[in-house]
């Protein structure tokens, strides 16, 4: 159901009795890869972009998963020291010592990015929280701090070690349900992992609007200054802000009006983001 790769490992995953995730290690050889050790985690990776759930890290693998109730978990498996062809589970979250939920009941998870001993979690359902765990020591991870804006992030860029780049939808409340009601475009500023700040948000459009980067990350298009800490992001968009073709201004779904790129500079010494404007393409 999976694959994902380190610098040193393959991973191959696997649904197991329906609410568990056989992980199968590889190790990467001149000869190719080679088996190493198998083991398994409670619950599943789920829909949006499952290879982004796992990430490795001084030689522990990190994945996120939900289980069949909805609960999301932070999972550090290890190679066994006395039985070197198991993974074994050192720690996961919550747990006894930091019972907190990644998560408000009934929230999905909508986004993971790991940033070397940090992983950075989205769920949603009303509102958007962004999770940081710090996995400084990965046998004891805990919920370090948590930012709640409107709307929700489906992709996290990381740009330099402590600003994210997120990329969703703004929503709208209609009947019970949420609607989305354009692009949104947030920096988030993780300097401090107890206190991550909302740089900057903007909106592209309104409802229908989608851009290609929530379905393929590889979409965004990004290019560092090898100088120093400025980067130049291309967000592509199918913008709709045209006619309303029903429901009211709050909610509705507007005709399409253009297919453009949103060009943003970033500078991650200053924290600073600016928008150079839209290349209209269609």
């Amino acid at each position: 159901t999976g694959i994902y790769a380190s610098r040193d490992h393959l991973y191959v995953l696997g649904l197991f009795g329906g609410d568990s995730t056989i992980v199968h290690q590889f190790n990467f050889t001149t000869a190719g890869a080679e088996y190493q050790a198998t083991g398994s985690i409670n619950g599943t990776l789920g829909w949006n972009n499952p290879q982004l759930r796992l990430s490795e890290y001084e030689g522990d693998l990190r994945a996120v998963t939900t289980d069949v109730d909805g609960a999301h978990h932070l999972n550090v498996l290890r190679p066994d020291a006395d039985h070197p062809d198991q993974l074994a589970t050192i720690a996961t979250l919550p747990n006894a010592a930091h019972p907190e939920p990644i998560g408000k009941p009934g929230e999905d998870i909508y986004a993971v990015r790991y940033v070397g001993p940090l992983a950075y979690v989205v769920t949603f359902e009303r509102i958007d929280p962004l999770y940081i765990v710090d996995l400084h020591n990965p046998a004891a991870p805990f919920i370090a701090g948590s930012l709640e804006a409107t709307g929700y992030s489906d992709y996290l860029q990381p740009l330099g070690d402590h600003l994210l780049l997120g990329i969703g939808y703004e929503t709208a409340a209609h009947d019970g349900r949420v609607v989305n009601a354009g692009i949104k475009i947030g920096l988030f500023d993780a300097t401090h992992p107890d206190a991550p700040a909302l740089l900057h948000e903007e909106v592209i459009g309104k409802g229908g609007s989608v851009s290609p980067v929530s379905g393929n990350y590889h979409a965004l298009s990004i290019l560092k200054d090898p100088q120093n800490d400025r980067y130049k992001v291309v967000v592509p968009a199918q913008v709709h802000d045209g006619l309303l073709m029903f429901g009211d201004p709050d909610w509705g779904y507007y005709a399409w009006q253009s297919s453009r790129f949103r060009l943003f500079d970033i500078d991650a010494n200053t924290n600073v983001i600016s928008s150079s404007g839209d290349l209209v393409v269609a």
